[in-house]
Protein backbone atom coordinates (compact mmCIF):
# COMPACT_ATOMS: atom_id res chain seq x y z
CA UNK A 1 0.00 0.00 0.00
CA UNK A 2 1.40 3.51 -1.14
CA UNK A 3 1.85 6.24 1.23
CA UNK A 4 -1.09 8.16 -0.54
CA UNK A 5 -3.47 5.03 -0.34
CA UNK A 6 -2.60 5.35 3.61
CA UNK A 7 -3.16 9.00 3.87
CA UNK A 8 -6.51 10.25 5.43
CA UNK A 9 -9.27 11.10 2.71
CA UNK A 10 -9.37 14.43 2.07
CA UNK A 11 -5.95 15.07 2.42
CA UNK A 12 -3.44 16.43 -0.20
CA UNK A 13 -1.32 12.67 -1.04
CA UNK A 14 -4.99 11.49 -1.24
CA UNK A 15 -6.86 14.17 -3.74
CA UNK A 16 -3.42 14.12 -5.72
CA UNK A 17 -4.20 10.08 -6.39
CA UNK A 18 -7.91 10.77 -6.72
CA UNK A 19 -6.73 13.39 -9.66
CA UNK A 20 -4.45 11.21 -11.10
CA UNK A 21 -6.41 7.98 -11.31
CA UNK A 22 -9.75 9.59 -11.94
CA UNK A 23 -8.84 11.57 -15.23
CA UNK A 24 -6.82 8.72 -17.14
CA UNK A 25 -7.94 8.57 -20.69
CA UNK A 26 -9.52 5.01 -20.11
CA UNK A 27 -12.22 7.17 -17.78
CA UNK A 28 -12.41 9.43 -20.39
CA UNK A 29 -13.31 6.87 -23.32
CA UNK A 30 -15.58 4.77 -20.49
CA UNK A 31 -17.20 7.58 -19.69
CA UNK A 32 -18.13 8.77 -23.70
CA UNK A 33 -19.00 5.04 -24.44
CA UNK A 34 -21.17 5.30 -21.71
CA UNK A 35 -22.89 8.22 -23.01
CA UNK A 36 -22.93 7.32 -26.30
CA UNK A 37 -24.94 3.77 -25.39
CA UNK A 38 -27.48 6.00 -22.60
CA UNK A 39 -30.37 7.05 -23.06
CA UNK A 40 -31.31 10.73 -25.03
CA UNK A 41 -31.94 11.31 -28.36
CA UNK A 42 -31.68 8.45 -30.93
CA UNK A 43 -28.73 8.40 -33.76
CA UNK A 44 -30.26 10.16 -36.93
CA UNK A 45 -32.91 11.97 -34.86
CA UNK A 46 -32.60 15.60 -34.67
CA UNK A 47 -31.47 17.08 -30.92
CA UNK A 48 -33.29 20.06 -29.35
CA UNK A 49 -31.58 23.54 -30.32
CA UNK A 50 -29.73 25.13 -27.90
CA UNK A 51 -27.19 27.91 -26.63
CA UNK A 52 -24.03 28.07 -25.16
CA UNK A 53 -20.70 30.62 -25.05
CA UNK A 54 -17.86 29.61 -27.43
CA UNK A 55 -14.49 29.93 -25.77
CA UNK A 56 -14.37 33.91 -28.21
CA UNK A 57 -17.53 35.17 -26.06
CA UNK A 58 -19.48 34.66 -28.96
CA UNK A 59 -22.79 32.51 -28.74
CA UNK A 60 -22.95 29.37 -30.72
CA UNK A 61 -26.54 27.27 -30.97
CA UNK A 62 -26.84 24.17 -31.93
CA UNK A 63 -28.47 25.01 -34.97
CA UNK A 64 -25.68 27.09 -36.69
CA UNK A 65 -23.70 24.03 -36.58
CA UNK A 66 -26.39 21.89 -38.30
CA UNK A 67 -25.32 19.11 -41.01
CA UNK A 68 -21.42 19.68 -39.43
CA UNK A 69 -20.15 17.25 -36.74
CA UNK A 70 -20.48 18.49 -33.43
CA UNK A 71 -18.73 17.16 -29.95
CA UNK A 72 -19.74 18.48 -26.55
CA UNK A 73 -17.04 17.57 -23.88
CA UNK A 74 -18.12 18.44 -20.21
CA UNK A 75 -15.45 18.37 -17.69
CA UNK A 76 -13.19 19.88 -14.87
CA UNK A 77 -10.14 21.58 -15.85
CA UNK A 78 -8.98 21.16 -11.95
Amino acid sequence: MTSAERAPAGSPEQLERYNFNHFWMKHLVADLWRSARSAGVRGGSEAPDFELDSTDGDKVTLRSVRDRPVLLHFGSAT
